[in-house]
C-alpha cells in the first residue's frame, strides 16, 4: 500500500508495527529521455519488413505504462484502447516511444515501427508498481513497454515482488524496462555501492527476476556512457539487452517491445492463435542477440546486441523446445551438430515465482544447463560472471561454471566437433514442480553471408541522412577476414568499388549516398563467394 504521513508518524506509529516487513519511500516516476531518432538499419528490422511478410505485431495489445500518447498521432490513430488506468498527461515522448513500437509509418518513413499492426493500451507510471491483472487482462495486453525511471536502488524491493507475482501468475506476459540513463554514476548504498559505472539501475521494479531490461547503444556500436547496467544487488546481470538509443534508454526498450510483440504474432499465427510462454520469448531474445562487447555474457550488455531479424526467425523456424521437471529430475535431448559449424549456442530459461523483500538471493526454482560432446564426453556449463564488489572483477570476461541466480542460463561453443551433442537440464531446485523451461538453440554456419540492409528504397533517403549504414550479417572465424564492396546503378551490367579490404566481421559500413536518384544493388565479394543486396 501507498500512504501518505509525516515522519513523525510513520517512525512512532507505523515502523513498529509487527505487521510491517518493509517500508521505502515513493520516488518519482520520469520518462528515461530519448536523445537520437530512429534507424532501421539497426536490428534487422528492414530485413524483416521484406523478408518475413505480415510479421508487424497485428492482434497483439502492447501496453505503454507512463504518460499517455498522442491518440491524434497520424502514426497511432485509432490503435490506442479506452484505458481505465491510462495517466491524464499527454506527452511527446510516450508519443515517441508508442511510435518506436508500433507507428504506422504514415507521417514518414521513420514513424513506422516493427509492430506496425499492434494496437496499444496505456496506463500510468504514477503506479510504480504492476497494474491490476484483471485490468491488462481484460484488454488484451501481453507486452508491456516500461521507459521510465526513478533513483538508483540496489535491492529486491516491493515493486520488483509485484512484477515477479504478476508474471508467476501470468506465464505468457512480457515486461520490458529501460535499464536508465545513469550509468555514469553509483549507487549509494547496497553492496556495490560506491562503484562508480555500475549498479546504477533506476529503480527496484528493474530487479524484477522475469522482467527484461535494456540498455541502449549508438548507431556505431558503442555503449552509451550514460546507459545504466548492473550488476544488481545478487548480482545478477541487468540489462540482458541492449539495443539502438544512445543517452536514451527508453528507445532501446521499445525497440524491444515492438520485437517481442511481433513474436508473439508469429508464435500466435502458427499455434492456433496461442501466445507464447514469457520464458519461450526470453530464451529466444537472448539466444539471437548477437554478442558484443566482451565474448559471451556481461555486466554492460547481458547477452548481446538485440538481433530482431534473428529472434523473429527462430519463432518462425521453431527452433525451441520447451519441457518441465521436478526436484532432482533431468531432462535430457540429443541434437545433431554438423561440420563447418562456427558456433552453437544454447539459451536456457523459466519463470520464477516472487522473493522475499530485501533478499540476498532473489532466486527461487534453480535450474542447470550442461552441453555434453559427443566424442570425450567433455562437458560444457553455462557462461557466469564474477559478481565480487570491485570494478576489475566485474570487468572480467565471463567464464564456464555453474548459474545459481539466474532464470536464464546461456551457454555457446565456438568451432563444435560434429555429432550428436546431449543438452541437460537439471531440476536442481524445484519447489512447485513440474517447473516449465524453454531452450532456443542456434548453429552458425560457416562462411556465410547475407545483407540485412537497405531492403528497401525507403531505407535510403539522402536529404535525411547522406550516410547510408550498409549492413550484413557474416559468420567468419577470423575476425580480420575482409571482403571488397562494390555497387551498381544498372542492376549488376557494371560495378563501381566502395570498399576495399572491409572487414566483414564488423557487419556494417558507412557510405556517402551518391546524388542520384537510380535504383541501386550492393555486391559484396568474398574469398567464399560474391553476395548481393535486394535492389533498393
Amino acid at each position: 500500500m501507498v500512504i501518505s504521513t509525516t515522519p513523525a508518524i510513520f517512525l512512532e506509529k507505523i515502523l513498529p508495527l509487527k505487521q510491517l516487513i518493509f517500508a521505502d519511500t515513493k520516488p518519482l516516476a520520469k520518462p528515461e529521455v530519448a536523445i537520437i531518432g530512429y534507424n532501421r538499419s539497426f536490428h534487422g528490422l528492414s530485413a524483416v519488413d521484406y523478408s518475413i511478410p505480415g510479421a508487424n505485431g497485428k492482434n497483439i495489445v502492447v501496453g505503454v505504462k507512463e504518460q499517455r500518447m498522442q491518440e491524434a498521432d497520424l502514426d497511432l490513430y485509432k490503435r490506442i484502447l479506452p484505458s481505465s488506468l491510462a495517466a491524464g498527461n499527454i506527452t511527446p515522448h510516450a508519443t515517441v516511444v508508442s511510435t518506436i513500437i508500433g507507428g504506422a509509418g504514415n507521417s514518414f518513413y521513420d514513424g513506422r515501427g516493427i509492430a506496425w499492426g499492434c494496437r496499444f493500451f496505456p496506463s500510468s507510471f504514477d503506479n510504480l508498481f504492476a497494474d491490476d491483472p484483471a485490468v491488462l487482462q481484460s484488454a488484451g495486453v501481453s507486452v508491456q513497454n516500461h521507459s521510465y525511471g526513478t533513483v538508483i536502488q540496489s535491492f529486491y524491493g516491493a515493486e520488483a515482488l509485484s512484477y515477479d507475482a504478476h508474471t508467476w501468475s501470468d506465464k505468457n506476459f512480457v515486461h520490458v524496462f529501460s535499464a536508465g540513463n545513469q550509468g555514469t554514476a553509483a549507487a549509494t548504498t547496497g553492496p556495490y555501492a560506491g562503484l562508480t559505472g555500475y549498479a546504477n539501475i533506476t529503480g527496484n521494479f528493474k530487479a524484477a527476476k522475469n522482467v527484461i531490461t535494456v540498455g541502449a547503444i549508438d548507431n556505431k556500436n558503442v555503449i552509451a556512457p550514460e546507459s545504466s547496467c548492473g550488476p544488481l544487488s545478487d548480482g545478477r546481470i541487468a540489462p540482458q539487452l541492449i539495443a539502438l538509443g544512445p543517452n536514451g534508454t527508453s528507445d532501446a526498450a521499445a525497440l524491444v517491445s515492438g520485437t517481442v510483440a511481433v513474436m508473439q504474432q508469429v508464435y500466435a499465427d502458427s499455434n492456433n492463435n496461442t501466445l507464447p510462454a514469457a520464458s519461450l520469448i526470453k530464451a529466444v531474445l537472448f539466444n539471437s542477440a548477437d554478442d558484443i562487447h566482451l565474448p559471451g555474457i556481461d555486466h554492460k550488455t547481458g547477452y548481446g546486441l538485440l538481433n530482431s531479424l534473428e529472434a523473429i526467425r527462430t519463432i518462425r523456424e521453431k527452433r525451441v523446445d520447451v519441457a518441465a521437471v521436478t526436484q532432482g529430475q533431468q531432462w535430457t535431448k540429443n541434437i545433431n551438430i554438423p561440420a563447418g559449424i562456427s558456433q552453437v549456442k544454447i539459451t536456457l530459461s523459466w519463470t520464477d515465482s516472487a522473493a522475499q523483500v530485501n533478499t540476498s538471493r532473489a532466486l527461487i526454482h534453480d535450474l542447470d544447463l550442461s552441453l555434453v560432446e559427443p566424442v570425450t564426453g567433455t562437458i560444457y556449463y553455462p557462461w557466469v560472471l564474477s559478481k565480487a564488489a570491485n570494478t576489475d572483477s566485474l570487468k572480467k570476461q565471463s567464464v564456464r561454471g555453474r548459474d545459481s541466480i539466474h532464470t536464464t542460463e546461456q551457454l555457446s561453443i565456438e568451432l563444435p566437433v560434429a555429432g550428436n551433442w546431449l543438452i541437460r537440464v537439471n531440476g536442481t531446485k524445484v519447489i512447485n514442480g513440474p517447473l516449465p523451461f524453454h531452450i532456443a538453440f542456434s548453429a552458425d554456419t560457416l562462411q556465410t553471408f547475407q545483407f540485412t540492409s537497405p531492403q528497401h528504397t525507403s531505407d535510403v533517403n539522402r536529404e535525411e541522412n547522406p550516410l547510408l549504414d550498409i549492413r550484413w550479417r557474416a559468420i567468419v572465424t577470423d575476425t580480420n577476414q575482409t571482403g571488397n564492396l562494390y555497387i551498381s546503378y544498372n542492376n549488376g551490367n557494371s560495378w563501381q568499388l566502395i570498399k576495399t579490404g572491409q572487414k566483414l566481421y564488423s557487419n556494417f559500413y558507412s557510405w556517402s549516398i551518391r546524388d542520384t536518384s537510380s535504383r541501386a544493388l550492393f555486391r559484396m565479394e568474398t574469398p567464399f563467394g560474391n553476395f548481393f543486396s535486394g535492389n533498393s
